[in-house]
């Protein structure tokens, strides 16, 4: 399997989750409280969490997934990347979200759903 291009830095900070997280108290998938507590945990956890580029190898692995399940875009995205650390590591992985829909589509694809809505 080839490896894919060297990936630009991610950032060190979370500020692109900030604009996904806006949207859970409007969409009431999460309380206003509980959005402020998921924010400073980001905060808090950011550098020891794993992060993964968006990657060709990544996007081919998008529009299999949205035939296969009700995803959004970067939903989509979010569970390829998932999807592909799992098999690159080929042990158990993770998925954190608080979107119903993703975290049933992370379990039909084997990963370990967590989710943070409440």
């Amino acid at each position: 399997m080839a490896s894919d291009p060297p990936v630009p830095p991610i950032s060190d900070e979370p500020y692109p989750l900030h604009a996904g997280l806006a949207t859970t108290p409007r969409e009431r998938t999460l309380t206003t409280s509980g959005h402020r507590r998921t924010v400073r945990a980001l905060a808090a956890d950011w550098r020891a969490l794993v992060r993964v580029g968006v990657t060709e190898r990544v996007l081919a692995l998008v529009p299999g997934l949205a035939r296969r399940y009700p995803l959004r875009g970067f939903d989509a995205i979010h569970l390829a990347s998932a999807v592909r650390l799992q098999s690159d590591l080929a042990e158990a992985v993770s998925f954190v979200a608080a979107d119903e829909r993703l975290l049933a589509a992370a379990a039909g694809e084997r990963l370990t759903p967590i989710d943070v809505s409440s």
